[in-house]
């Protein structure tokens, strides 16, 4: 296979080999996701006498290695060959290979814990519990708040769902580091070292809109325990509301509540919906060429800020790289990301259970 080594190059590691020279690549990593993946290929083309005698490119590389891919020195997914796709022409023979970081096991596989659940332990401490069958270090970024008194697994959820359930409550966030880690972290208050400027670096850039989502009033509808000071209606009847005034036409949208909450709390409730709901209804998409910030190296990375400025669309304002795609293809080398308000990433409201009669509640 001929591979040509190029600066900025995605490159490959598997079972000590390196390949590079990709003709098609994709990289990706998101915000929101708690895994990363890529998606390799080479096309060689070969003479009628190479296919005649079954010659041609030979890959190292079988389904469950352990892969890690790189471009230059900064490690974007270490994980698992886990799928692999090799085809024929007359003319042309051509390799694809995929997979994910380690963590893509925890989206795929069911949690497991002995007693079903797991008494006054933090989310690092659940997360290390959860994790640890699968040989996976977690680390804490941020603080990951006071310990649940008692946190439930739930029949057939896999380890990322019940560990988003619990870092919601906290209001963090999972991902890996690249390195094949899950790492506990807050939303990034990191700068880009470059701005995004049209008609400066920006290849192409859209704008979109959807309101499909948006409502003109949010109510959020609760109970909560009631008392000999406070019952009746004020613990059956417990509300919250919040309005988008963006929306003009009548769209009003109910929330039920999924655990007790006061007032205050459904107030807070409401106000959370209308702003995240308001921040996810924009979106931008960013093309650039290359993979590097500037001149120094550093690549563009997912989950920074970014001044992002736009004559044609109207935008002037500092936005978050939520979803990032390094790849390789018919425009050479790019980078696209999709930047939204940070907004979008406000963690839900938590309400704390108060004291329950064993001392202890089910998440």
């Amino acid at each position: 296979m001929n591979f040509e080594t190029g600066l900025s190059d995605v490159a490959l590691f598997v079972n000590g080999r390196k390949y590079e020279g990709w003709t098609e690549a994709s990289v990706k990593r998101s915000v929101k996701a708690i895994s990363g993946e890529f998606n390799l290929s080479v096309t060689d083309n070969w003479s009628e006498p190479d296919r005649q005698a079954g010659t041609g490119s030979v890959f190292f590389i079988s389904i469950g290695d352990e892969a890690q891919v790189k471009i230059g020195d900064a490690v974007l997914v270490t994980g698992f060959v886990e799928e692999i796709q090799n085809s024929v022409d007359a003319s042309n023979h051509t390799v694809s290979v995929s997979g994910r970081d380690k963590t893509g096991d925890l989206v795929d596989c069911s949690a497991i814990y002995k007693s079903g659940g797991i008494k006054n332990a933090d989310l690092l401490k659940i997360a290390q519990v959860l994790t640890e069958p699968f040989g996976l270090t977690v680390r804490a970024d941020s603080d990951v708040g006071a310990p649940f008194p008692s946190f439930v697994i739930k029949t057939g959820e896999t380890v990322f769902e019940a560990l988003d359930r619990a870092a919601r409550l906290r209001g963090v966030l999972l991902s890996s580091d690249g390195s094949g880690n899950l790492a506990i972290t807050k939303l990034a208050k990191n700068k880009a070292e470059t701005s995004l400027i049209e008609g400066q670096n920006v290849k192409q850039a859209a704008l979109s809109l959807d309101t499909k989502e948006r409502f003109s009033e949010y109510f959020v509808k609760a109970q909560m325990k009631g008392s000999d000071h406070v019952h009746g209606k004020h613990v059956s009847q417990v509300k919250g509301d919040a309005s988008d005034s963006v929306v003009k036409r009548y769209r009003p949208l109910v929330v039920i509540a999924e655990q007790q909450a006061n007032s205050a709390e459904s107030q807070k409730r409401a106000q959370w919906e209308a702003a995240v709901r308001a921040a996810n209804s924009s979106k931008v998409s960013v093309t650039l060429q290359g993979f590097e910030q500037s001149e120094k190296g550093k690549l563009w990375q997912v989950n920074e800020l970014v001044y992002f400025e736009s004559k044609t669309l109207g935008l002037k304002q500092e936005l978050l790289v939520a979803d990032i795609e390094w790849k390789i293809g018919a425009g050479g080398r790019e980078t696209v990301m999709t930047l939204q308000k940070p907004d979008a990433f406000i963690p839900k409201p938590k309400v704390e259970k108060k004291h329950d009669p064993v001392g202890e509640y089910e998440l």
